[in-house]
Order: C-alpha cells, then sequence, then structure tokens
C-alpha cells in the first residue's frame, strides 16, 4: 500500500532549510572551458560528484516503478556592458551560481549555469498502466519546490498550465524531463530560470509523484547530487582560493 504524505508540511520544511542558506551564497567564478566542455558534452557531470566529499544517488525502485535520473544543468551566455556589475545587479537574489565573465568596458561576454531540472526514465514493473498526475507531484531542484515544469509543456511564461500526466504502458518505460518552474521575468534579460549551483549541498531532494487518475496515492523518494567546491578546481579561474 503505498503511503500518502502531507505535501505542505515537506515545503515548510525546505522554506526553512533553504532560508538559512542565502546569507552564504557564493559566486562561483570559472574558466570558459567549463561552459564549453558542457555543451559539447564533454563534462562529466556526474563525476563531479563522485569527488571526495561528494555523493550520487539518483536512483529509486519499489513493486510498481523504477526511476533513473540525472541532474540537467543548464546555462544561459548574454553580452552586456560592464558586465561583472549587469551579473551582480540582475542575480544579485539567487543563491550560489556559477559563472564566467570576460570583458571590460563597453562590451563583456559571460555565462551563468545552474541546476535546470532532473532527466528521468521510469519504468512501469506492474501489468497496468502508470498514471502520473504531474499537476498533483512535486521536485526538490536547488531551493525551488514544487510542481514540475515538463518537457511536454515548455511555455515558462504560464507555469501554473495544466501539465499533462505522464501515462506509461504495462511493463514500459518513459523518459521525460522535468524542470524547475520558477522562472522570472528579469528587467535585464526578459524571462530567464533561476541560476543555481550550491556546492557541499544537495542539489536535488525529495521528488513526490502522485498516482492514479481518480484516487490519488503518493510515492515519495530522495534524490541526492552533492558536488563539493574541490571538483571544480580544474575550471575555477583561480584554483587555489576555495573562499
Amino acid at each position: 500500500m503505498l503511503k500518502k504524505i502531507t505535501i505542505m508540511l515537506l515545503f515548510c520544511a525546505f522554506l526553512i532549510a533553504f532560508k538559512g542558506n542565502e546569507a552564504s551564497a557564493k559566486r562561483i567564478e570559472v574558466k570558459k572551458a567549463f561552459f564549453s566542455d558542457l555543451k559539447k558534452g564533454k563534462l562529466d557531470v556526474l563525476a563531479l560528484a563522485r569527488v571526495q566529499g561528494g555523493t550520487l544517488n539518483l536512483n529509486y525502485e519499489n513493486e510498481i516503478m523504477k526511476v533513473e535520473a540525472f541532474p540537467i544543468i543548464a546555462w544561459q551566455g548574454f553580452t552586456s556592458s560592464d558586465i561583472r556589475r549587469t551579473i551582480n545587479h540582475a542575480f544579485s537574489g539567487q543563491g550560489d551560481f556559477i559563472f564566467y565573465a570576460n570583458g571590460m568596458g563597453f562590451r563583456g561576454e559571460a555565462y551563468l549555469g545552474g541546476i535546470a531540472g532532473i532527466a528521468m526514465r521510469i519504468s512501469n514493473k506492474t501489468s497496468k498502466l502508470l498514471f502520473i498526475d504531474l499537476n498533483k507531484s512535486a521536485i526538490t531542484v536547488g531551493s525551488y519546490y514544487g510542481a514540475p515544469l515538463s518537457s511536454a509543456n515548455r511555455n515558462h511564461e504560464n507555469p501554473n498550465a495544466t501539465l499533462p500526466p505522464l501515462l506509461i504502458p504495462p511493463k514500459g518505460e518513459v523518459t521525460t524531463t522535468l524542470n524547475r518552474a520558477d522562472f522570472y521575468n528579469s528587467s535585464d534579460f526578459g524571462w530567464t530560470s533561476i541560476f543555481e549551483f550550491p556546492t557541499d549541498k544537495n542539489m536535488l531532494g525529495y521528488i513526490i509523484f502522485a498516482i492514479g487518475e481518480k484516487e490519488t496515492e503518493y510515492i515519495t523518494f530522495n534524490l541526492d547530487y552533492t558536488v563539493p567546491l574541490a571538483a571544480l578546481k580544474k575550471y575555477r579561474r583561480n584554483p587555489g582560493d576555495f573562499s
């Protein structure tokens, strides 16, 4: 029998935990090679969590389903005058994030990166259709905890839109991406995502799936993707400075 849980209690707990982390936010400056390797697929994002001090737990299985997950790190590039000041102004209210900045005066180039979502392969172990209601489900990605923005609905300007369910056939599987939905309209860049890359703490967390079309029951499990700051030493612009 699946166990029902109270989502609101978990939500309150996460708010308290993440509120306490705001004061220690880090701006991690890296070489451009970090984003080049990330875009080309040369950066093994899982290997970052296998360094001493990191943790990696991206699988879950019970009697009805098997979940294999993969963290999605997104990036955004832009140009601006006084590039460092632009970064500080546009993203001052965010938590830890990773960035590259180059250029002075009237034109500069920058990239920002952070944990954006979770790619999942979900297998149905039963002989019945598995119905997952994403509108009643929740994910934890960075400081975001709430309903996901699925790969089937990319309209980030309307995060409250109704999401189609995940329908997994008997003994079948689906692959999907569940993204954080806290996009916002920036005066500097228009619609953009929250960029967070919190080192030395879990970037993921509780996942809650609402199972059933008519009668809803809940499955909850925890994912762990913790990257120690030392894992970025190769890419740090000042490798000896970990403050």
